[in-house]
């Protein structure tokens, strides 16, 4: 489960061929409503997959673990002011 989190700077994809959200940096221009959306779809993938990481491992609630480890990771994110891509 760590891969996911060992994003190359400049990639879009984890260790685990895994997206990463990517909702802090956009090219071109785009609606804000558009761009709202994206995002939320992008972290939602993003935990999904987590969620089935979780379930793979054997995690007794995989779906509350893959929610908490996409909360922390958005936090890391926020604290750091880490931007992927």
């Amino acid at each position: 489960m760590l891969a996911v989190f060992r994003s190359t700077h400049g990639t879009r994809r984890a260790a685990t061929g895994l997206p990463v959200p990517q909702c802090g940096r956009r090219g071109g221009r785009i609606d804000a409503g558009e761009f709202k959306r994206l995002c939320a779809a992008s972290k939602r993938s993003f935990i999904d997959r987590l969620t089935e990481l979780a379930k793979q491992a054997g995690a007794r609630d995989p779906q509350l673990l893959g929610y908490e480890l996409g909360v922390l990771y958005e936090g890391w994110r926020a604290a750091t002011g880490h931007v992927a891509g």
